[in-house]
């Protein structure tokens, strides 16, 4: 057993390939071994300790991008393990579970430990019955080694598809291959040109590297090498080498000595699009290098398909034109590779979508080829992949017998997470039905299917939310939580991905529940859990690492902006790496953690970073609207922040636009989907008031109120944890909207009841419904001093001003105009009530706090510290006379 070939035959249209003779490219392959290893030290040293522990079966999946080594420290420990009298076997293409069983039985020749490596792991088909062969037939020590760019869902799937783990003690592990070595890009290129250089017989001199940004994964560097030595072989003076371009430049030049080989009467297009069709449908080429999948780079293989198939919508469909089962899913494996590892090429963005779309359409009616094709895909797809899962899930149902229970299972659940962000009712009903069968395979076997239910069970509870039962949803994940953390130890490597989807689930569902503190335990709980993954998995978990990184909000309604600033930051600077590698995946990401930032900056007083995140955001997400009306909620949420901060800023005739605009599309929204959008839409039909109001637009802005409380009324009376303290901000709001036209009576009912409404909330959770009680008081005294109540008045006041020093000592600049504003206040009362002295000292502490502030944004806060200095210089004339001041 070895590296094998790829098994389809070429088809009549590659044979214009046959001239081509073979070339460099296979001093790329990692089992030629022509550059010395180096630079992986450790990770070699971790794997040869691995097949040396005494445990006796063991699985390791290692994961990392194309071109990082992957093969090539498997290739160096072989090496080292045949020295020591292992078989090492590597299962090839064409290998059948037969053929695998067969090699690792001990013979009279050889009966020593086993090491079974099996290259591009995810993407083969039957790799489950490829391990059950290693169970069977292995005795004394086996090693397993997957090779892949990344986990997903292939991999959490064979703990229950393959016997190995259900009928043998196996320890399984899961490392990853980042793309940097130990190497200096200098040292390792220095090293690769020596070596081609020596192999091909030219005199090289010492290269020069052009400078990289980040790691350079060594397959990009070697390429670049070889270019180098090409080059200079063929008489051009050899430039730097550059691995950012290295797989391309080495692309360009194979692609010149395929026209030189040709036929004189030779279609080179058609030789190009011959090579893309054959190494996308894994076919041979005859002599060429590609007759051999090990020979040709999978990056370059990527960049050649990806720029002739994204130029050349007709050889795409004439590729997938006629799919057979084989055909169908090497297509859907390349397509995933190039979902993984963007080759970069910008007519091809789209192109995994497409050749899946197209697979979708074509793959013949088998269910287990179906279920094989949709778990090369992400376990929960977003917009552009979900049609394509939904498709494979459902059809893969409709043909599977009632008798095939764990497929069935699996399939619903799949469907239900594809069908939940557009159509999250009608996910409802396979997500519940997946339940009912995890729980039917958990009772025969708990420990191959606890991750199965678990994972059906967390899923179950975000489409219950979103659907409107907040209760039933956290009951399922807590659910999950309980079956992940009763988990034995050797499961753990699949459990924690559930476990941490399960955490990051529950702690929404608290925030739904008004439950805040233990929102925020969860979560904190799901970060840490999410950020060990994404060290031995960065493409499976390091996006959603930034997602939870991102939804810190709750720190802010707990008094903990700085925390939540921190975190989503992180969130942006992973998210912005992600997303300048894959927009298409990972903008509208990005766009929420900006948006986050945004709102976390002005609760803090940053009004700077807070816009320029904001627009940001907001130019991200007006361009995936325009492309796809599903991003119309997240533009709405976009402008509505947008409009926050100028609101801030002073900026009101913008505020009210942006406004206006987010109002629209959330009226829209809501009266499609209530459920879902009716909190969105009290939201702007509230900010929008509070912005009217101030281009005293008083008529327009009670309106607005009006309408916001009426829903948020509803919403508390359905789910009072969750919304009572919108519903107290509306009331209080809406009394300040009655003062505005002079309706003071009317304002003092409103407002009474949103201080009363928030007391309680405030013994329960001091930190977060502080500042809103703070701010009822202030506009409660307000209103009494408007009406000539000021006996009534000093109370409220005093009692807001006593809330906004606590506040301000913790957050100044959020707090500081808000305690200047009531100090004002209270210092007009008191001197209304001839307490001259006390009133003094109140407006003096507010001068003083308004001279700091309108130093630092005269703009903002000039006005207010003009105010405060003529009710001064009243107090103290009333002081000197004995009266009230005017």
């Amino acid at each position: 057993m070895s590296r094998g070939e790829p098994s389809a035959q070429p088809d009549d249209d590659t044979r214009a390939t046959a001239a081509v003779a073979p070339g460099p490219l296979g001093l790329l392959d990692p089992v030629a071994r022509v550059v010395p290893f180096g630079g992986r030290d450790a990770e070699l040293a971790d794997l040869l300790a691995w097949s040396r522990d005494r445990t006796p079966a063991q699985v390791r999946l290692l994961t990392g991008l194309g071109g990082v080594g992957k093969t090539r420290l498997a290739v160096e420990l072989t090496a080292r393990l045949l020295r020591a009298r292992w078989r090492c076997l590597w299962v090839g293409p064409d290998d059948s579970p037969e053929s695998v069983a067969d090699a690792c039985r001990p013979s009279r020749f050889h009966s020593g430990p086993v090491l079974v490596v099996i290259d591009e792991a995810a993407v083969r088909p039957g790799i489950a019955a490829l391990l059950d062969a290693t169970g069977v037939a292995a005795r004394g020590r086996l090693r397993v080694l997957l090779l892949a760019r990344t986990g997903r869902t292939w991999w959490q799937r064979l703990l229950w598809l393959s016997d190995l783990w259900s009928e043998h003690p196996v320890l399984t592990s899961h490392t990853h291959l980042p793309a940097a070595t130990t190497l200096s890009p200098a040292e390792a290129a220095t090293s690769a040109v020596g070596a081609f250089a020596r192999h091909l017989g030219v005199e090289v001199g010492a290269p020069a590297v052009a400078a990289t940004t980040g790691p350079v994964p060594p397959l990009d560097l070697h390429a670049a090498a070889l270019v180098a030595v090409l080059r200079a072989r063929d008489g051009t003076p050899p430039a730097r080498v550059d691995p950012v371009s290295g797989v391309a430049n080495l692309l360009d030049l194979e692609r010149e000595r395929w026209a030189a080989a040709a036929p004189p009467a030779t279609d080179l297009t058609g030789l190009d699009d011959a090579v893309a069709s054959a190494w996308l449908m894994g076919e041979r080429l005859g002599p060429h290098p590609a007759g051999n999948a090990a020979a040709v780079p999978g990056r370059l293989a990527e960049l050649h398909v990806a720029r002739r198939l994204g130029a050349s919508p007709s050889l795409r469909d004439a590729c997938t034109r006629r799919l057979t089962p084989g055909t169908a899913f090497q297509v859907a494996g390349f397509a995933c590779r190039l979902d993984i590892d963007s080759p970069g090429v910008p007519e091809a963005a789209n192109l995994p979508t497409q050749l899946l779309r197209r697979v979708a359409a074509g793959v013949p009616d088998n269910a287990r080829l179906l279920a094989s094709i949709r778990t090369l895909l992400p376990w929960q797809p977003g917009p552009g992949m979900a049609p394509i899962v939904a498709d494979l899930a459902r059809r893969q149902v409709d043909l599977l017998p009632s008798s095939d229970v764990a497929l069935r299972a699996e399939a619903l659940e799949s469907l239900g997470r594809a069908m939940h962000a557009a159509h999250p009712r009608e996910a409802l009903r396979p997500s519940l039905e997946a339940v009912h069968l995890q729980r039917e395979l958990f009772a025969e076997a708990p420990e191959r299917h606890r991750v199965g239910l678990a994972s059906a069970l967390a899923h179950l509870g975000v489409v219950q939310r979103t659907t409107g039962s907040p209760d039933d949803a956290l009951t399922a994940e807590l659910e999950a939580l309980t079956l992940c953390r009763a988990a034995p130890r050797d499961v753990a490597v699949w459990t924690e991905p559930v476990l941490a989807n399960a955490l990051r689930a529950t702690s929404v569902s608290y925030v739904y529940l008004g439950l805040v503190e233990e929102a925020e335990k969860y979560q904190r709980e799901a970060i840490t859990v999410l950020r060990r993954l994404a060290r031995r998995d960065p493409v499976g978990f390091e996006a959603e690492l930034g997602g939870v990184l991102a939804n810190q909000m709750m720190l802010v309604e707990s008094g903990r902006p700085e925390d939540a600033l921190t975190a989503t930051r992180e969130a942006v600077r992973i998210l912005r790496r992600l997303a300048h590698q894959r927009p298409d995946l990972h903008e509208n990401a990005l766009a929420r953690a900006l948006s986050n930032v945004s709102h976390v900056c002005t609760a803090l007083g940053n009004l700077d970073e807070a816009v320029r995140t904001a627009e940001e955001a907001l130019t991200i997400r007006r361009r995936l609207a325009d492309s796809d009306p599903q991003f119309r909620w997240e533009l709405a949420w976009s402008l509505s922040g947008l409009a926050a901060v100028r609101s801030e800023q002073g900026r009101l005739w913008d505020a009210a636009e942006l406004g206006r605009e987010a109002l629209a599309i959330r009226r829209g929204l809501a009266a499609d989907s209530p459920v879902r959008y009716e909190e969105m839409l009290a939201t702007s039909l509230s900010n929008l008031g509070v912005t009217y109001s101030h281009l005293e637009r008083f008529e327009e802005a009670l309106e607005l109120e009006r309408e916001a409380v009426t829903l948020r009324r509803t919403l508390a009376a359905t789910t009072p944890d969750r919304y009572t303290q919108q519903l107290a901000r509306s009331l209080s709001n809406l009394g300040v909207r009655y003062s505005d036209l002079g309706q003071l009576e009317a304002a003092v009912t409103p407002t009474r009841e949103a201080v009363a409404t928030l007391r309680p909330l405030v013994e329960e959770d001091r930190k977060r419904f502080l500042p809103d009680l703070a701010h009822a008081l202030a506009n409660l005294g307000a209103t009494f001093t408007d009406l000539g109540r000021t006996e009534d008045a000093v109370g409220p006041v005093d009692e807001a001003v006593a809330l906004y020093r606590d506040l301000a000592a913790r957050h100044p600049d959020r707090h500081r105009p808000d305690l200047a504003r009531s100090l004002s206040t209270l210092a007009s009362v008191l001197s209304s009530l001839g307490q001259h002295a006390e009133a003094l000292d109140q407006v003096t502490e507010a001068v003083s706090i308004r001279r700091q502030l309108a130093a630092a944004d005269g703009d903002r806060f000039q006005e207010d510290l003009s105010r405060s200095v003529a009710l001064l210089e009243e107090i103290r004339q009333a002081a000197g006379s004995g009266s009230p001041p005017s």
